[in-house]
């Protein structure tokens, strides 16, 4: 549980990171619906980093997660569209 915990801050910060580098053209269409996108993202490179402590990157709950992982980057993606 910790080490979840440990791999949510470490991604969270990264995504903060990079908000904080996001042009000002871009900064209005930064919603609230935008920061869900950004913690379900936080949370899904946290399940994958532990999923990664036991199987290989070609396991399929590996391979699932990043799916996911992509799937929420898209969105976010769109999101600042």
């Amino acid at each position: 549980m910790a080490r979840i915990r440990q791999f949510e801050l470490e991604s969270l910060d990264y995504e903060l990171q990079n908000l904080a580098a996001t042009a000002e053209s871009n900064l209005a269409k930064i919603t609230e619906d935008y920061g869900k996108l950004l913690l379900r993202k936080t949370k899904l490179e946290s399940e994958r980093r532990v999923l990664l402590l036991e199987y290989t990157s070609e396991h399929p709950n590996v391979k699932l997660k990043e799916v996911e992982l992509n799937l929420t980057t898209h969105e976010i993606v769109l999101a600042l569209r």
